[in-house]
């Protein structure tokens, strides 16, 4: 059964289990254990249609990553597009021509 309140938003019990297996994602648990406690005899259901990830869920797990070391002065390096050594440059300021 589908429940909608005056603005509505809808509410049923999928979109509750959808919910309580993001919350548990995110929480670090398990793939399996998510198959398990949503009760799912193939992971992929659980994966596929009720495990969320959010934008900021991403940028979590982008954040981990070690930074890219930048040199403090860089110079601008030269840009060619491979098999075009003839053509103009398009970025003229920061292109360096042959």
């Amino acid at each position: 059964m589908t429940y909608a309140d005056t603005a509505g938003r809808v509410f049923d019990f999928h979109l509750l289990r959808g919910q309580f297996v993001s919350y548990l994602e995110a929480a670090g648990v398990s793939p399996k254990m998510l198959q398990t406690l949503a009760r799912h005899s193939d992971i992929k259901t659980t994966l596929k249609h009720y495990a969320r990830v959010h934008l900021s869920d991403t940028h979590a797990v982008l954040d981990k990553l070690p930074r890219f070391p930048v040199p403090a002065a860089a110079e601008p390096v030269g840009l060619r597009a491979t098999g075009t050594d003839s053509a103009p440059c398009a970025l003229h300021e920061f292109c360096t021509k042959r």
